[in-house]
Parts: structure tokens; sequence; C-alpha cells
């Protein structure tokens, strides 16, 4: 329960999960990318400038649409945004002091972003809007590679622990969040309901036949529906189970186009696929 005699901050909370939701329509969705990843940005096409892949004038674009994003931020104190000013105040070279100055402030930044917002909060002084606050906050998670779901469930579930919670506490929860689930390997169990019918045949590295239940035991999954002749098994790189999830969908999805292009049939995938360490299958779909 988020426990705050401030409205403002009970709104924040449902904005920020409305941008963590699959169900919000477009226009009321998260488009921008964070501050963090805007310096990002910034420092690679200061390199693409030195190898003529964008102009002068683009560099100083980006370099003034991140000077106003720092300059309103509450997250920043007068001298970072100061200092990110002298950076930009002529085009910043590939290599030459405002160069790294931009990726210093970057990494300073990144180090601690939620924990500046839990501290601006936690003043009172009332220095941020629901929507900026939600916007800048869900933006460095996904930036970060989490996956939508995975934070929207990770809120509510501390929304809903019997212990009150504030709203800056919320953020630091979400700071230790991002340090304990650092991007890291997934394996990822697809399965298939038929053999498929590829130009080559089964790859020598799938699972057939009891394999297929055995590694599912072995990783604590129930097995009682599973009838699956061949299954592949997948190494992802995410921060979550969700994550992880996605990423095997969207490697299978290219593996299906492929096989359709070249054989003309399609690949007939099981409903559900499992990833290593989460507790219940996923939906394939």
């Amino acid at each position: 329960m988020l426990t705050s005699v401030n409205p403002l901050e009970r709104v924040a909370v449902g904005r920020l999960l409305e941008f963590l939701s699959d169900r919000m329509p477009w226009h009321r969705s998260l488009w921008g990318i964070g501050i963090v990843l805007a310096m990002d940005e910034l420092f690679e096409a200061c390199e693409a400038l030195r190898q003529g892949h964008l102009s002068e004038a683009s560099i100083k674009r980006i370099a003034s649409s991140l000077q106003r994003r720092v300059g309103v931020h509450p997250a920043f104190s007068e001298s970072e945004k100061v200092f990110l000013r002298e950076q930009v105040r002529q085009v910043p070279r590939a290599d030459g002091a405002a160069h790294f100055g931009i990726r210093e402030l970057s990494s300073r930044a990144s180090k601690d972003y939620l924990l500046r917002w839990s501290r601006t909060i936690a003043s009172g002084s009332g220095r941020f809007t629901v929507e900026h606050f939600a916007r800048s906050v869900a933006a460095h998670l996904l930036d970060a590679g989490f996956a939508e779901q995975y934070l929207n469930d990770f809120i509510r579930a501390r929304l809903g622990a019997e212990s009150p919670i504030t709203l800056a506490q919320l953020c630091e929860e979400l700071a230790g969040e991002m340090a304990a689930s650092p991007r890291r390997p997934f394996q990822v169990l697809l399965a298939f309901t038929s053999i498929p019918e590829l130009r080559n045949g089964v790859p020598a590295n799938w699972l057939r036949g009891p394999e297929v239940p055995a590694w599912l035991q072995a990783h604590d999954f129930d097995t009682a529906d599973v009838r699956a002749p061949v299954a592949m098994v997948l190494d992802v790189m995410a921060r979550d189970v969700v994550g992880a999830a996605k990423a095997a969908r969207d490697t299978v999805d290219r593996y299906a186009a492929r096989a359709l292009i070249a054989t003309g049939k399609t690949l007939n995938r099981f409903p559900l696929l499992w990833v290593a360490g989460s507790p219940t299958p996923a939906p394939m779909r």
C-alpha cells in the first residue's frame, strides 16, 4: 500500500503503472527514451559526426534537446546542469574534452538515477510533476532492459505488501532491483507439437523425445500435459524471466519466418514456453 498524504504521489504511481502496461492505447503510451540513454546517444552521435554519418546541425539539435531536458530535470543538480551546458556550448568533437564530459555525466547519473528521484520526492519540495516522474522512471527502467510486465508486477507486489511504502521508498526498491538483476543469460525451451519439415532436417542440438520432459523436470516444471516430439533450447540475455520469454519469442518468430520461406511449411509451436528459473511456463503468444 502506498502511504502518503500527498495525492500527487498516488497519481504518479498510477501513471507509472500505465506506462508499464501492455493495454495502454498508443496515444497514452510511452514513446520517448530516458535521459541517461539520451546522453549516451549524444556521445555516440559525436563519433558518427567524425565518421561523416551525421552533420553538425544534427549534433546541435540533439545537444539542444538534451540540454532542455536536463535543464528542467529535478534529479540533476544545478552544477550538473551548468556542466552539461558548458559541454554543448560548441559542437562536441569525438575524443575531445566535451565528448568525454558528456559520457562522465551519463555514467554518474546512471549509477543513482532512481535514488536521485527518491531524494527529490522525499525532500517534499514538490519539484516534479506526475507526467515527468512517470515518463522518466518508466523510460529509464525500460532502457535498462526490463520487461514492462515484470516491472508492473514488481510495483504492484510492493504496493500490495502488508507494510506500507512511500513513493520515495518505491524508487529505492526499483533501484535495488536494478542492481540485483543485471542482464544475464537465461535458457528457454521452445517445443513443437510436430517435427518441423526443415530443409536440412532437425538440428542435432535440438532435444528429441524423452529429452524434452527430462529438461523440464530438471528445471522443476510440470510435464503432465506436455506432448512434444522435439524442442529447442535457446540462450538469451535479459534482466528478468519475462524479458527472457519475449527474447525467445522474437527469435523463434524469425526462425518460423525463415522456415516458411524455405519450405512453405509453418512451425507448429507448442502454446507454452519455459524459462529456466521461472516458477511457471509462459504463453508462446
